[in-house]
């Protein structure tokens, strides 16, 4: 955008060259250069502003784009098996771990432990109505896997700021 701004120096030449070629032969030049100086701190003004207001454009479009993903992962998350995938994928990782509490939520129940109980006969699935569709937390006595869809959108944010600050868009 800021290609787009007049620098005072340019808008001053272009008043001399139209107003030289407006006054009759012989007449004085008007001086324009202190009106020019006076518009120069203006124009760094709107320079600055105007960066700040794409450096602010930039992180929200980044924080809405992470908004419209959760919503729609949501939205479709019960019918994609989401909690069922993400606590395979977890599961899958903590094989030699004992005494495992898989909790999922309400909606997800039924389909997660039609899903795991052939393949994990000893994980306890419960029901948690504190989780949304999607959501699971897998707890044992080494470790806890929170897997809910908020505190992964949440570290896509992180990563996100992270990028923001090290590369300019």
């Amino acid at each position: 955008m800021n290609e787009h701004l007049i620098s005072a120096q340019t808008l001053h030449e272009w008043r001399l060259r139209n107003e030289s070629s407006s006054l009759p032969t012989g007449a004085p030049v008007p001086d324009t250069r202190s009106e020019t100086l006076k518009l120069e701190p203006i124009a760094a003004s709107l320079s600055a502003r105007t960066r700040r207001l794409e450096e602010t454009l930039s992180a929200q479009a980044g924080n809405l784009a992470i908004e419209i993903a959760g919503a729609f992962i949501r939205e479709h998350a019960l019918d994609s098996g989401l909690a069922q995938a993400t606590a395979l994928q977890e599961l899958k990782r903590l094989s030699q771990t004992e005494n495992i509490l898989l909790r999922v939520s309400v909606q997800d129940l039924t389909q997660v432990e039609a899903a795991l109980r052939k393949a994990y006969p000893s994980v306890s699935i419960e029901a948690d109505p504190s989780l949304s569709a999607g959501d699971c937390v897998i707890e044992s006595a080494e470790t806890t896997v929170d897997a809910r869809l908020s505190r992964r959108l949440e570290q896509v944010r992180r990563e996100l700021r992270t990028f923001q600050n090290d590369e300019p868009w």
